[in-house]
């Protein structure tokens, strides 16, 4: 009896023993997978608002900023880090089994027509009007494709995860412009809960306009089969993986990035080329009214 008692409490507490990713598997993945190019999509979208809020510095504190944000969010960066999510948290047989998921060729077109869509230059134009309308002005959505889409973003859950994607990259930005001032940030489910109302109307609405708009020529049995695929195992497995190593990526530069300037402006602060406490005067200032607009426009439904 003790030895099997011993045997049980081996058996409790022992690690689970997954083969680890090698780096070669990890750099396959991400080429199949074209996930480091999807990352740093996002990344640039960033880097959009990065170059934006450097006029709200002061000019001894800009070039930094700049340096900083565009060094953490650059591709080689972001595909460092997403590299290393899928090797420290991937699990090679099941990395192994979604190779020949990406390579099937109805996934392979569905892929190039998503690739296609996000450098078409209608396709904003378009998903904006999907968002006020319901409908697009030179495609017919039929009920038919409405539904697929239905089941399409439930099984993929696409909206959902781009929602936790933003109030994560949310929650990591206001935590860094705390470190700045030296205050408790609010909870980050405080962020969350309140962001969430706004985010889900927002992104919900350009997530399935965005899948509409890019297989707005698919047939509705080709959309049936490639819903088939995405509701495998292999698939679902990459998408989880997928989603872990964007959020992991993103909210990391961004989180590294903003310690990195805080330093920064102390820096400057102690050097006498910056007054940081009137900086960050003006800064509460210019939040409590852009806090405003946001609440004024919850409140109309924008």
């Amino acid at each position: 009896m003790p030895r099997l008692l011993t045997l049980c409490f081996a058996l409790l507490f022992a690690s689970p023993a997954f083969a680890q990713v090698s780096d070669d598997l990890a750099d396959a993945y991400l080429d199949t997978a074209e996930l480091p190019a999807q990352v740093s999509a996002v990344g640039d979208q960033i880097g959009q608002q990065i170059q934006f809020q450097a006029g709200q510095f002061p000019e001894p504190a800009q070039a930094p900023f700049l340096e900083i944000y565009t060094e953490a969010l650059s591709a080689d960066a972001l595909r460092e880090r997403v590299r290393s999510y899928v090797i420290a948290e991937g699990k090679a047989d099941s990395v192994e089994a979604a190779l020949p998921w990406y390579d099937q060729p109805l996934v392979a077109q569905m892929q190039a027509l998503e690739d296609s869509s996000s450098s078409d230059s209608n396709a904003q134009v378009a998903v904006q009007m999907y968002a006020m309308t319901g409908s697009f002005t030179t495609t017919e959505i039929t009920p038919e494709r409405e539904a697929q889409m239905d089941r399409y973003l439930a099984i993929t859950g696409d909206s959902e995860s781009f929602i936790d994607l933003y109030l994560d990259i949310i929650v990591a930005s206001q935590h860094s412009t705390a470190a700045i001032s030296g205050e408790e940030p609010p909870p980050a489910d405080t962020i969350r809960a309140r962001m969430r109302p706004m985010l889900e109307s927002n992104i919900g609405s350009a997530v399935r306009g965005s899948a509409l708009y890019a297989y707005r020529d698919v047939t509705d049995e080709d959309f049936e089969a490639y819903l088939a695929l995405v509701d495998t195992p292999e698939a679902q497995y990459a998408n989880r993986l997928n989603r872990g190593a964007m959020s992991t990526a993103l909210v990391g530069a961004i989180t590294d990035a903003g310690e990195a300037f805080a330093q920064t402006l102390f820096d400057l602060d102690a050097a006498g080329e910056i007054d940081l406490d009137e900086m960050l005067d003006d800064g509460e200032e210019a939040e409590g009214e852009m806090e405003g607009e946001m609440d004024d426009n919850a409140e109309d439904g924008e």
